[in-house]
């Protein structure tokens, strides 16, 4: 430790891991000290020890990057030797980034990046994460929260003061609630059960302090980003195992952090009212030969958590209790969500054919279109993620939307009026919608997403099943839709659907066949039985949403249109056109844009019908 203090170890970086090691374990030997003084009735729940070796990488990674040292929580009442191992990612409380340099934070802080995103994959009752930073005698601590990493100010361990906020820092690890280190204290590992218990509130029924216990082992989707919602999802059953009962899941559960107003009165674009609203609304008015699937809350709402004798909603909010971050800004303001929904599928990748991938498609839109017809809800938010194969009794395969986070109430939004905001994942995004253009989004730009997502796994193929090597999918056009700037995908995207030809030239001819059971010759392009069944429908969905004959021609396209003279013109913005000035722009024709047209009310309710008429034939 006084070489890391002289500067002796700061020649080279694996130099520093056992001074910074071995103050580490110091600090932990003196609370363990004073635990044992006090007779075990202090305020020490854990002791802080760094997790066996330095310079390694954990077995549950999924690259190959090695971390400098982890550190991990110990019993004060259990042996010490059980952070003499290497720790994997799921079992450390933080990780720490040591540069020799103490000028080295730039370079420091984005390999902690990488460490965090680890452990929010594989603790899935991680609400949010710890790292440290120590470059040459400046350790600095990091807090990742759903939408901002935070540093403090240097903690120089060459002076007392320091040294002090180091050494305070691991004691206050050491004593504080498990809640205040990140965790989820509504979810325990039980571990004579080999499970999980979660509890499930019940918004409806928060005043009577009613939760739901449900068990689970199996985890179907991770928080594999750094920043965002970090929604887990759980195959889980409220029946209580036993020891050596298997576990049977009958619901999935969905946990994520969505933004959300502070008053869950006000909050109208809450999931569980959405869902609720779903599911009473559908129960009576849908006619049972529609045969449609919709996703069915059990129970749902915002996470309590116990700290003492009162209990907490967990929110960014109660995280950061009124922190202003370093440019002056507040965090925004996030809940804890839990639902609980009675159909359980499997992810997109599961579809063992082209008929079942066009079947799972077309059960999405008409849930979509159900949805919508109904109780006036709009999803805004088609991904492959929010897709779920649901098998029936026989085995068929069905499609189910799900992840309403987004989603509007336009029964309620049409009375405010907002400016439409930018929703969802580029890649699937409609050209308005990443345009974020003043025009009101419809049910047709989730069509047109949901045509994004056909024409990406056609092209790229689809999970566990062969697919595409993505070198030889980064050179097809269709790359183009999520890399580069916002503008250059727009253009991407209008330039691939702004005809047919164009439609087929750059994209279903490119159409791989590999790996879907329909293909017969194994090879890729159109000319599989598979990709041309997929070409075919894609092709259909395109010719509706783009160059429909049911309305008219200033409808149609992706360019903007004059009204007189035969060029048309696609320039960065609306307001490049009308640049001109007052006296040139009597001279020159008017600009339509197509999308604008479509989105008017009886546009979108012809072109709707018309893609529901299309998808009845499948």
């Amino acid at each position: 430790m006084r070489d890391w203090l002289s500067g002796k170890a700061l020649r080279l970086e694996k130099g520093m891991y056992n001074p910074i090691t071995s103050f580490v374990w110091y600090v932990s030997l003196c609370v363990q000290a004073e635990w044992d003084k006090a007779g075990g009735r202090t305020g020490v729940c854990r002791l802080i020890c760094p997790a066996g070796e330095a310079d390694y990488k954990p077995h549950d990674s999924d690259d190959n990057t090695r971390i400098d040292i982890g550190l991990c929580c110990v019993r004060p009442d259990g042996p010490t030797t059980a952070a003499s191992a290497p720790m994997p990612y799921h079992k450390l409380v933080a990780v720490i980034e040591a540069k020799v340099h103490g000028t080295d934070y730039d370079g420091a802080f984005p390999q902690l990046y990488g460490y965090i995103r680890q452990m929010y994959q594989t603790q899935h009752d991680l609400r949010y994460a710890w790292g440290l930073t120590i470059c040459g005698h400046n350790v600095y601590v990091c807090h990742f929260g759903n939408d901002k990493a935070v540093s403090s100010r240097s903690m120089d361990v060459t002076t007392p003061e320091g040294r002090r906020a180091f050494i305070e820092l691991l004691v206050s690890w050491s004593m504080c609630d498990d809640s205040q280190l990140g965790r989820d204290t509504t979810i325990e590992h039980l571990v004579d059960l080999d499970c999980w218990r979660i509890n499930c509130p019940d918004d409806e029924d928060r005043s009577l302090g009613i939760s739901t216990s449900y068990y689970y082992k199996t985890v179907i989707c991770h928080a594999d980003h750094l920043f965002g919602r970090h929604t887990r999802c759980f195959l889980a059953t409220d029946i209580e195992p036993t020891t050596g009962s298997e576990l049977e899941p009958k619901v999935v559960i969905k946990d994520a952090w969505a933004f959300a107003e502070r008053l869950i009165d006000k909050d109208s674009r809450d999931e569980v009212k959405i869902l609720r609203k779903i599911r009473d609304v559908l129960s009576v008015s849908l006619p049972a030969e529609d045969n449609v699937i919709y996703p069915e809350i059990v129970v749902g709402g915002r996470v309590w958590l116990s700290r003492g004798d009162a209990d907490i909603e967990d929110s960014t909010g109660t995280v950061y209790q009124g922190t202003k971050f370093a440019d002056n800004s507040s965090p925004r303001f996030r809940v804890h969500r839990r639902i609980v929904l009675s159909q359980i599928g499997e992810r997109l990748h599961s579809v063992g054919s082209v008929n079942e991938l066009v079947t799972v498609v077309c059960d999405v839109m008409r849930c979509h279109n159900a949805i919508f017809k109904h109780c006036q809800i709009l999803h805004r938010d088609i991904s492959d993620n929010n897709v779920l194969v649901v098998r029936q009794g026989d085995g068929t395969a069905r499609g189910l939307l799900i992840d309403f986070d987004y989603a509007l109430d336009m029964s309620i939004e049409k009375l405010r009026t907002p400016r439409p905001e930018m929703t969802g994942t580029l890649l699937f995004m409609s050209i308005n919608n990443l345009r974020n253009w003043d025009i009101e989004r419809t049910v047709l730009d989730d069509y047109e997403s949901m045509l994004c997502l056909v024409c990406w796994v056609a092209t790229a193929g689809i999970g566990g099943l062969p697919r595409r090597r993505s070198e030889e999918l980064e050179k097809l056009p269709i790359a183009r839709w999520r890399n580069g700037t916002i503008g250059a995908i727009v253009d991407a995207k209008s330039a691939h659907f702004g005809s047919l030809a164009a439609f087929e030239e750059f994209i279903t001819d490119n159409f791989s066949g590999v790996g879907l059971a329909n293909s017969a010759s194994g090879s890729g392009g159109s000319g599989d039985p598979g990709a041309r069944l997929l070409a075919v429908f894609a092709e259909g969905l395109q010719h509706h949403l783009f160059d429909n004959h049911s309305v008219s021609p200033e409808c149609r396209g992706t360019s903007y249109i004059e009204t007189r003279g035969v060029r048309s013109f696609r320039p960065e913005t609306a307001q490049d056109f009308f640049r001109l000035s007052a006296n040139e722009n009597q001279y020159r024709p008017k600009a339509i844009n197509p999308f604008e047209k479509r989105a008017k009310e009886n546009n979108v309710a012809v072109i709707a019908k018309d893609l529901h008429d299309f998808i009845t034939e499948y």
